[in-house]
């Protein structure tokens, strides 16, 4: 079945004030057993994203859950530039890439950057869905608020990015791809399968994507969504120690070996 539905929400700023959020949202949901007592097996929030449970007691065995993260920042991937040789320019940030050559016509459009810090800034509190929820947070803000289209397919497949939640015997869990809920893994999706390319901090604006390599974990394994951004410095919305962070802060710890700050482009 699907259906529409509306979600509404209030914001409560610190000084007290109130702002009320409502958002249409698209559902595909599906049932099993007979018609008379009908079970929830799934919820997907894209109709692209798909999965069949098989109807016995194997359906528990039949769902794979996104495995316990370390204690640090967020879950590595296992792709071979999870150590990768870091060259900083003078500022410790990574090298601003050029421009990509022009693409064919028919082009989807990019991520909404201002879509992106939008969503990030309202919906900084939501529930954690995993022990370091950091990168699920940005797929988040990229879904919800950036539009960036979901891509169905294998678990690990670095092409592949998207969320689901099944009901094996009628209890909610949640599934993704690892590049949705792994800081490296979403950052080699973008830049190579969403014309992602790396931004000088000082050329950043709200919606870019922040991503903090450390060198005891020798992986990119933090993530978080540009909010504001200028001369030189960032005010990040992430899942973290802290709600709110600044590009400034992060580059102060001794354990961050690089930065870099991704933009999605526009795909075919």
């Amino acid at each position: 079945m699907r259906a529409r539905y509306r979600e509404t929400s209030v914001l409560t700023h610190t000084d007290g004030t109130t702002e009320r959020e409502e958002s249409d949202l698209v559902r595909r949901f599906t049932f099993t057993g007979p018609a008379t007592a009908p079970v929830l097996s799934q919820e997907s929030a894209d109709t692209d994203v798909e999965m069949t449970l098989p109807t016995g007691a194997e359906a528990q065995t039949a769902v794979t859950v996104a495995p316990p993260a370390p204690d640090h920042v967020d879950e590595g991937g296992s792709d071979p530039e999870d150590k990768p040789l870091i060259t900083l320019d003078e500022d410790g940030m990574l090298p601003e890439e050029p421009l990509p050559p022009a693409r064919p016509a028919a082009l989807r459009a990019a991520p909404s950057g201002s879509g992106t810090a939008t969503w990030a800034k309202r919906n900084v509190t939501i529930r954690w869905e995993y022990g370091q929820d950091c990168t699920n947070f940005v797929s988040k803000a990229l879904y919800y608020g950036g539009k960036m289209k979901q891509r169905s397919g294998g678990q690990r497949d670095g092409s592949k990015w998207w969320q689901r939640r099944v009901y094996p015997r009628g209890v909610a869990q949640v599934t993704s791809s690892w590049s949705w809920a792994a800081a490296n893994n979403l950052r080699n999706h973008l830049k190579a399968h969403r014309v992602g390319r790396e931004i000088s901090r000082y050329d950043a604006r709200p919606g870019d994507l922040l991503f903090v390599y450390y060198k005891s974990d020798r992986t990119w394994n933090h993530a978080a969504v540009i909010v504001s951004a200028g001369g030189g410095n960032a005010e990040v919305r992430q899942h973290g120690g802290s709600n709110i962070n600044t590009l400034a802060n992060i580059l102060k710890k001794k354990d961050v070996g690089a930065v870099s700050i991704i933009r999605p482009g526009k795909t075919t």
